[in-house]
């Protein structure tokens, strides 16, 4: 069952133009610079054919604290000659500063190569599946999936529900991730991803979730299909990631991709709390073309250690009708990509020259992800990509 495009779109559409690698391959404190290139690899003079990126971020929803936190992995790795270059840069040729790209829904819905297998392992963390490639969407890490199987009600007026299938083992690891339901009769089964939460001891063939609040008992008995997805941020989770908590990522290289198989193996970004101002700000975005800064820094901030910032800004003017409050639909004619990088400190600033893009983007919904994380760079003959684990707190703007 391939995943649905628009879920997909909602939450990973964002890309994180990391790129803080030192130009020596020195290390920094826990966070090397990872060279799995051979020893003979000049990475000065070399130009590979694919970068990209990954980030993996314990997530929080701002204005939807209900939904508590969960994982957001985003993995973007093209051609280098496929990219679609950035209508502005604040500081052209550097990977910092802030840089807008506008995108056709055409581009906007290419996935990204692929390059192979992830697998991750977190330290202290919740288990992670294997990563793979899906046609037309990108990357997936699905858990249990299966198809038949009974819905039936746990707790209607919470929105409580659970699958049960006797061909089908989900076990524990499927906490904290969500559920994509297709199929079943009543179709706000359909309407999202539903945090997997604990079955209570209802067994090993038994999937608890929570979905949409008021389906009652005479509107079941319904089977379905399913697939149960990470990296899809919050998923009714409390601190998943402890800050002393490592990230691993390993990489069997196959699929398109110009990689060889390589690890990684990264100290997560301490948790932080956004500054009073700035949280303000990240729910409700100038879309005047007026410069603005996101920051934990001020008043009521926490910034905690982390190498690197980014603000992740994605627009959308497709129709958000009747889609909940922190879906991006696909763009009707036009998405803008706003990412601004600042190593060191709590603070992006945004140019007004990078806000105009906002103002001008006809948006329906803007999605705005504050991220701190640290980042490691894996440089090989004809591919290269950064890698950033941290936190992340998201804001929703509807004009």
């Amino acid at each position: 069952m391939a995943l649905n495009r628009l879920t997909q779109l909602s939450l990973v559409c964002a890309v994180f133009a990391f790129g803080c690698g030192d130009d020596d391959g020195s290390s920094d404190g826990d966070n090397p610079v990872v060279d799995s290139a051979p020893d003979d690899f000049d990475s000065s003079t070399a130009a590979p054919t694919q970068t990209g990126r990954i980030v993996m971020a314990a997530t929080t929803f701002q204005g939807f604290e209900a939904r508590g936190e969960g994982l957001l992995l985003i993995v973007d790795v093209r051609n280098v000659d496929e990219r679609v270059p950035p209508a502005y840069e604040e500081a052209v040729g550097s990977p910092f500063g802030c840089k807008a790209t506008e995108l056709t829904p055409e581009q906007n819905a290419t996935p990204p190569v692929d390059f192979g297998t992830l697998d991750f392992t977190i330290t202290d963390g919740p288990a992670f599946p294997p990563c793979n490639w899906v046609e037309g969407v990108g990357y997936a890490c699905v858990g249990a999936a299966g198809a038949g199987g009974d819905i039936t009600v746990v707790n209607s007026g919470n929105g409580v529900y659970e699958i049960s299938n006797d061909a089908v083992t989900f076990g524990a690891d499927q906490v904290g991730r969500t559920v994509k339901i297709v199929g079943a009769t009543d179709p706000r089964f359909g309407a999202g991803l539903f945090p997997v939460v604990d079955n209570a001891g209802g067994g090993e063939h038994v999937l608890r979730f929570v979905g949409v609040p008021g389906i009652t008992d005479d509107e079941l008995g319904t089977s379905a299909m399913y697939q149960v997805l990470a990296g899809f941020g919050p998923a009714l989770q409390t601190d998943p990631v402890p800050d002393d908590a490592r990230v691993m990522a390993h990489l069997t290289a196959g699929g398109d991709g110009t990689f060889t198989d390589f690890d990684l193996d990264a100290n997560i970004g301490d948790s932080f709390t956004i500054d009073d101002a700035s949280a303000a700000i990240l729910s409700d975005l100038p879309l005047d073309g007026s410069a603005f800064s996101v920051s934990c820094e001020g008043d009521g901030g926490d910034c905690g250690q982390s190498m690197a910032n980014a603000l992740i800004v994605v627009t959308t003017d497709g129709d958000i009708t009747g889609l909940p409050p922190f879906a991006l639909p696909p763009p009707a004619t036009k998405a803008v990509q706003m990412v601004c990088l600042q190593p060191g400190g709590g603070t992006i600033n945004v140019p007004a020259a990078a806000s105009a893009y906002l103002m001008d983007s006809g948006a329906t919904r803007l999605r705005a992800l504050f991220v701190r994380a640290n980042v490691l760079s894996v440089t090989q003959p004809d591919a290269a990509l950064d890698m950033g684990a941290g936190h992340a707190l998201a804001g929703f703007t509807t004009p």
